[in-house]
């Protein structure tokens, strides 16, 4: 590495200024004079007064101060309690050790964002003059010397001391804060003109550090590139009155269009399969493209856009939020991540139909829409785009390139605007507060999925992380209904072979079966089912009912089925798993706990209903469940009519509907549906 980045002193940053510029005539007067200082402050003071892109920050001049605004993170850092990304710190006398302290991430100012809204809402000076002092220092700890011979890559000692700041987990976001805060503290006396330009003069460094980095990865697509460019793009907004920021703007443009074709999948999904990781991939690609929306590469990367757009809408559940596959949860409705973008990249408005139920819905419910490729493997049942849905997503794709949980052909479910069966997520990675309960719940048992023999769902190795081709699940479509099937195996561990088929019936309910094949004569298998928080589960015979708080319900009514289910809630037991998402192998790990929780990304994870149907079967097998909603006022009985008649290997349903009959013949070859008046 060299020092290339690296600028001798005040005066060589300001002389980097394109002074050619009508409107910094008086900087290139006070540099000419060798009059630096005078410089300085002419530079800050046409700073605070030039006009920069709203898409930096929010539109504060049309956003109303809400007098009545608190924001308790901000008040507790003011008070010397700063809550970073995982952890907690009481701030000794001495102030923050900005090296050894606990706050690991604190070099990407966490808080930033909470002051600056705070800020904004108050009016008080000591929210910004924070921001301002916590910046300077930062810099002070971390000098720019010290950044000489280091690589983004460089990882940190251990996980409870603080990250490099060099490190990439650190250093983007570490500049677009600085971004969305220089565009609000220009105009406030919480920044001098000189602790202005000392942010400036290092951001300005610090992407200068960053830039070569950038290009590994986007190579290697992972959610981290985006950020990057991201974090050079608003750069170049920020500094735009150097003569670099066009190059930077063309430079991110470029890169951009290349992350693109590496990590999204023609069918808009993001590689990574992590659906929190690919929301921030993803609003982070937005920014970029409406900055550059003038340029040529936005031509090229429009209609890329439109696909990702139209990918991550459609996964949007009846409530609003984003479902949780991988790793991390939203703790937002989606469109608070995505409004803004989409109204920043401009020329999307159709977008909206999916974010927010007052506008016109697509021209679609189920995705990916039929007779289209598809790469990701997500697919969405859907009766309709309204806040009372009924919903399942189905999780049927490669196992993504990072943060993976063994959930192949897991699913979640929502009825009747209710998140009924939900996906366990995980809690944060670390924490060093003494309360802290932390699991990472990837393990595949934890998910709903099939279990035999006590092997779950995982990965043997790491050929199935991405796929060239389109899948071959089967994705179908009827006049009154939705096919899905696809397939899981469970060498090499045991020569079992998993088929799940979901049938959408009349966009009301539900047939689930797994259909079990392979060299053994008989297996134990366990079908797993996780429930939501504040969900009550009882049963009548085999038949679960699962109760929300709202009083609807949903059935899980086993169809000519030996097993028996069997309720968890919160097992802290150690239980055996075959998942490889960290360490690919195939030996059996021990799991710190059994079935029955589910985690939100806090310190915790909160105990919830786990119904697990289990027993022998003899291969070839299936196991058939309806999967029924009931609104609060209807009772039991009204479920709909369901005839099933098994004869040897072969099953056959029929299933009423408002409009006839559907016929789902099924066996161990196969499935198909007929529809009949």
């Amino acid at each position: 590495m060299t020092r290339e980045f690296l600028l001798p002193n005040r005066c060589a940053f300001l002389r980097s200024l394109d002074l050619t510029r009508k409107e910094l005539e008086p900087v290139r007067a006070a540099l000419d004079k060798g009059n630096v200082a005078h410089a300085s402050e002419a530079y800050a003071q046409h700073f605070r007064t030039r006009v920069l892109s709203q898409i930096l920050s929010p539109d504060w001049s049309n956003t109303p101060c809400d007098p009545q605004y608190v924001n308790q993170r901000s008040e507790n850092c003011l008070q010397g309690l700063i809550q970073g990304d995982y952890d907690t710190y009481r701030v000794p006398e001495d102030g923050i050790d900005w090296h050894n302290g606990p706050l690991t991430t604190i070099t990407r100012f966490p808080l930033f964002p909470d002051l600056l809204l705070s800020a904004h809402h108050s009016g008080d000076l000591m929210y910004a003059q924070y921001i301002v002092k916590h910046s300077l220092e930062y810099m002070h700890a971390w000098p720019l010397k010290e950044f000489v011979g280091t690589d983004t890559y460089t990882w940190p000692k251990d996980v409870y001391s603080v990250f490099p700041a060099w490190w990439w987990v650190m250093l983007p976001n570490r500049i677009d804060r600085w971004s969305e805060c220089v565009a609000w503290i220009r105009h406030s006396s919480a920044a001098s003109d000189e602790d202005l330009i000392c942010i400036l003069e290092r951001m300005y460094q610090e992407t200068r550090y960053l830039e070569p980095f950038i290009q590994r990865e986007v190579m290697g697509g992972h959610n981290v590139g985006a950020a990057m460019v991201k974090a050079l793009t608003v750069s170049a907004l920020v500094l735009d009155d150097f003569q670099i920021a066009s190059a930077w703007l063309s430079h991110a443009a470029e890169l951009a269009l290349e992350y693109v074709d590496r990590a999204y999948y023609p069918d808009g999904l993001f590689k990574e399969l992590s659906t929190s990781y690919s929301l921030t991939a993803t609003i982070s690609l937005l920014t970029c493209a409406a900055a550059f929306r003038e340029l040529p590469a936005f031509r090229e990367i429009e209609d890329r856009l439109r696909s990702i757009i139209t990918a991550t809408c459609a996964q949007r559940k009846p409530d609003g939020y984003m479902p949780a596959f991988g790793d991390l949860y939203l703790a937002k409705p989606l469109s608070e991540y995505l409004r803004k973008p989409l109204e920043d990249q401009g020329g999307l408005p159709w977008a909206a139909g999916m974010l927010d139920a007052r506008e016109p819905p697509p021209n679609f419910t189920h995705w990916p829409i039929e007779g289209s490729e598809v790469y990701g493997g997500y697919y969405v049942m859907r009766s309709d785009w309204g806040a009372k849905g009924n919903q399942m997503i189905i999780d049927a794709g490669p196992w993504g390139t990072n943060h993976q949980h063994c959930d192949r052909l897991s699913f979640v479910l929502t009825a009747l605007g209710v998140d009924f069966i939900t996906d366990p997520c995980c809690t944060r990675y670390h924490s060093t507060d003494a309360d802290a309960d932390l699991s990472q719940m990837y393990a595949g048992f934890l998910h709903n999925t099939i279990t035999v023999d006590g092997v779950d769902t995982y990965m043997p190795d790491r050929s199935f992380m991405t796929t060239a081709q389109p899948l071959d699940n089967t994705w179908e479509h009827g006049n009154n209904y939705v096919l899905f099937v696809g397939k899981h195996s469970f060498d090499p561990v045991k020569p079992v072979c998993w088929e799940r088929r979901v049938l959408f019936v009349d966009n009301k309910y539900w047939i689930l079966q797994d259909v079990l094949t392979g060299a053994p004569e008989e297996i134990e298998v366990e079908q797993n089912f996780q429930f939501t928080e504040n969900t009550a589960v009882a049963f009548e015979g085999d038949m679960v009912v699962a109760t929300a708080v709202t009083n609807e319900r949903l059935l899980l009514r086993p169809l000519g089925s030996s097993l028996s289910p069997e309720l968890l809630i919160g097992d802290p037991s150690p239980h055996v798993t075959y998942s490889s998402t960290y360490d690919p192998n195939t030996e059996a790990q021990t799991f710190p706990h059994g079935r029955g929780w589910v985690a939100r990304f806090t310190k915790h994870k909160f105990a919830a209903p786990a119904v697990t149907y289990s027993g022998k079967v003899r291969l070839p097998a299936s196991v058939t469940v309806a999967l029924i909603p009931l609104s609060g006022d209807q009772a039991p009985s009204e479920y709909p009519e369901i005839a099933f008649r098994k004869s040897d290997a072969r099953t056959t349903l029929e299933l009423q509907t408002g409009r006839g009959t559907l016929r789902f013949e099924t066996s161990a070859d196969g499935c198909r549906v007929v529809e009949y008046g």
